[in-house]
């Protein structure tokens, strides 16, 4: 009579080793995503800097438009504006781009966007950063 040994296994069926669990590849790929954004904010804040833009009044005339807001920023820094004056089925009617100077943190600009007809609606597009000890603005796009 034999003596049984260890049961035989079909070979390369459960030598393998488990994939890992589900919830521990789920969890490491979030983590991974949040470190990734938090890096990015952090890159754009302190490399792209943050313009904040608060129009306080807009006066429509037959073929302008003046604009009175505030820009926040980064006092170390120039900043450049995007004006536009459009009509009501926004047609664009006139646009101007101006330099908001380094050295102060809230800088209040008064102007006037020249349009071909009479707007609508005048608006601070965006404001962005310049690179650092720019005084002059760069050439239109």
């Amino acid at each position: 009579m034999t003596t049984p040994g260890e049961p035989r296994r079909p070979e390369g069926r459960y030598d393998e080793q488990r994939p890992p669990n589900r919830w521990f590849v789920i969890t490491g790929a979030a983590l991974f995503g949040v470190g990734v954004t938090f890096g990015v904010v952090r890159l754009y804040d302190d490399f792209g800097g943050r313009v904040d833009v608060q129009v306080q009044r807009m006066i429509i005339a037959d073929r302008s438009v003046t604009l009175e807001f505030d820009v926040v920023k980064q006092t170390d820094r120039a900043a450049q504006c995007y004006l536009r004056a459009q009509d009501v089925d926004r047609n664009l009617l006139g646009e101007l781009r101006v330099l908001v100077p380094a050295g102060e943190r809230t800088t209040r600009l008064t102007e006037v966007v020249q349009t071909t007809a009479r707007a609508n609606l005048g608006e601070v597009l965006r404001c962005q950063l310049l690179p650092e000890g720019t005084t002059t603005l760069p050439p239109a796009p």
